[in-house]
């Protein structure tokens, strides 16, 4: 039996490169970190396995500002890819009393590329603001995977996510959620 955990933290800046009718683009760089754990309970040399991530890439999004029977409405589709970074994996055998330890902790850290890591993560937004509150419907899908001369190394994940944005206290003036998804 094997347990993934996996944590992704990304931070992108766009602006705003074209606008075509009422579709905009964006586009800029991001930075993104990963921490996971894999634990598999065949494996009695080394059960868990930590897995750290770093990457700096791209990111490329379309958004298109409408109306639903008078609601106004956004809906973005997002694409994420990492070009270059590095992870921290030991090799098959190697456990962490070695390579803490012992200090044997040459090939623990690797260079990721897309020649031997291509990813992607695909993001799709709707938010429909009622009121003075915004629904929000996100489906995500993350494809992560990178390969090294010991080890493979692959997630492939797909969230569904509903939420509402509203203020709940400001110190400033208050924004209406229109004010947010402006005509």
């Amino acid at each position: 039996m094997t347990f993934v955990a996996n944590e992704v933290y990304s931070d992108a800046w766009a602006w705003r490169v074209a606008r075509l009718g009422v579709v905009d683009f964006y586009a800029g760089p991001e930075l993104q970190t990963r921490v996971g754990i894999v634990y598999n309970m065949r494996n009695s040399n080394n059960p868990a396995n930590l897995k750290l991530g770093f990457h700096v890439g791209g990111m490329g999004m379309a958004e298109v500002r409408y109306r639903i029977l008078h609601i106004p409405a956004r809906t973005s589709y997002q694409l994420d890819f990492p070009l270059v970074g590095a992870v921290f994996s030991p090799q098959y055998t190697q456990s962490y009393y070695e390579i803490f330890t012992l200090k044997h902790y040459a090939g623990t850290v690797h260079f990721v590329s897309p020649f031997n890591g291509f990813s992607l993560r695909r993001i799709l937004t709707t938010d429909l603001t009622i009121r003075d509150s915004i629904m929000r419907v996100i489906l995500e899908n993350d494809s992560y995977q990178w390969h090294t001369s010991t080890n493979s190394y692959a997630i492939r994940s797909f969230r569904l996510g509903f939420g509402f944005v509203f203020n709940s206290y400001s110190i400033l003036p208050r924004e209406k959620a229109s004010d947010y998804l402006p005509y």
